[in-house]
């Protein structure tokens, strides 16, 4: 196994302070189609706690795997496995099948990352913006995790960042979003929000109050509806990032733009892992 880095994203900056002691191993195939692929992310020092897989944003038509590896090096340094996702994009697939792939990715970390060193008995399901949509369908939604032999009593725990949870209607003016959600008539399909009844993994819910691309209360509204239910959500809005910039603050080269959602989320993740 070797590490690798990409120039051509806006992220790439970021992982040139990442640790030379992680290791990647990329392009793991969870299924036969283009994009269905994962890279996992360890370090040999550090003994698994428990695994993260996360699903990248992008408007569900853009965005890769490879622009992550910042995000693994601090998770890994902690001592939690990351295996980062892609999935097919609009305009290639649509509603449900970008969800029903991350599904897939799930089921192959449960069945294969002891085989990398990862710990399979703490999954935590992680996403930002679209990822964060999609993640937490295959969380709340346990349509997706039951159609291949799994429930979503698989993982530990949801972490969501600036993620779009109840976001009906659609705008006529938004394209990108119709051309993503398919039918009108299975739109309420597609609302995370729609599915939390209170037996559901606990949930971490990050947000910016400066975010201009998903409206904040999207998460406002799903902690509420999970609180409402008798579930388990921490919620928490900081300062001093955006939309883009919450995530980025997990990376080693820009924790200074708020600490406090690395140790944020790893407290989540310690608490939530089963001993």
């Amino acid at each position: 196994m070797g590490f690798f880095l990409t120039g051509c994203s806006p992220l790439a900056y970021l992982n040139f302070q990442v640790s030379r002691n992680m290791e990647v191993a990329p392009d793991l195939t969870y299924g036969s189609e283009d994009r269905q692929t994962l890279d996992v992310y360890t370090r040999p020092d550090v003994p698994s706690k428990g695994t993260v897989v996360f699903v990248h944003g992008g408007y569900w038509d853009e965005g890769s795997k490879n622009d992550y590896p910042f995000l693994a090096d601090s998770f890994t340094e902690q001592g939690f496995t990351t295996v980062v996702v892609n999935y097919r994009l609009v305009p290639t697939v649509t509603f449900p099948t970008y969800v029903e792939d991350v599904a897939l990715a799930v089921k192959w970390t449960v069945e294969n990352i002891t085989q990398y060193g990862g710990n399979a008995d703490n999954i935590f399901l992680m996403g930002h913006s679209a990822g964060a949509h999609i993640a937490a369908l295959v969380a709340y939604d346990e349509r997706y995790l039951q159609n291949i032999g799994l429930s979503n009593r698989a993982l530990r725990g949801f972490i969501g960042f600036a993620g779009p949870y109840d976001f009906l209607p659609v705008s006529p003016d938004d394209v990108r979003s119709i051309a993503a959600l398919g039918a009108i008539e299975t739109y309420p399909d597609t609302q995370p929000i729609n599915f939390v009844d209170g037996a559901d993994p606990p949930a971490f819910l990050a947000v910016s109050p400066n975010d201009t691309t998903v409206n904040p209360n999207n998460t406002a509204r799903f902690a509420q509806k999970i609180r409402e239910v008798g579930g388990s959500v921490e919620e928490r809005s900081y300062d001093g990032v955006d939309h883009v910039t919450i995530l980025g603050a997990l990376g080693r080269a820009s924790r200074f733009l708020n600490e406090a959602v690395l140790e944020d989320v790893l407290a989540f993740l310690r608490e939530a892992s089963a001993p």
